[in-house]
């Protein structure tokens, strides 16, 4: 397994895999403003310490699990603040079904979130989410 900090990862081309799109925005209507508060914070450092699944293929990386990444990524203020956290980075070819597996990491997420109070709809995540997955993939979550 590999390490990777946010700062030179934030100098790299990542992009974010095309099957998992529909997972992502999620994380962007639903997670990201309750993960990104100040009153959450142990949450998004605990996430920043998981395992990432991260790819290198024509010159881009592709983030195949971690959202979390993403979300640092794009925010200047997260990046400063989380920049020098390492990610434990590993080759994706390791998850049997990407999908599910994001699946299962955004329920524990939204598990995670609800207990620190925050609003989020969980009825609207559940749906979006489970229209993600195929009936096999379902099946198999």
């Amino acid at each position: 397994m590999n390490q990777k900090s946010l700062f030179w990862l934030s100098k790299s081309n990542v992009l974010l895999d095309a099957s998992l799109k529909e997972f992502f925005i999620v994380y962007q209507k639903y997670i990201a403003t309750e993960l990104l508060s100040d009153k959450v914070d142990q949450h998004l450092l605990y996430l920043l310490r998981q395992r990432t699944a991260l790819v290198r293929q024509q010159g881009s990386y592709f983030l195949w699990s971690n959202f979390s990444v993403l979300l640092v990524l794009g925010s200047e203020k997260h990046l400063r603040k989380y920049g020098h956290q390492k990610l434990q980075v590993f080759n994706p070819r390791e998850l049997k079904n990407k999908r599910v597996n994001l699946m299962t990491e955004t329920l524990s997420l939204v598990a995670e979130l609800s207990r620190s109070r925050t609003a989020l709809c969980h009825a609207g995540i559940f749906k979006i989410l489970k229209n993600q997955l195929s009936k096999d993939e379902w099946l198999g979550f």
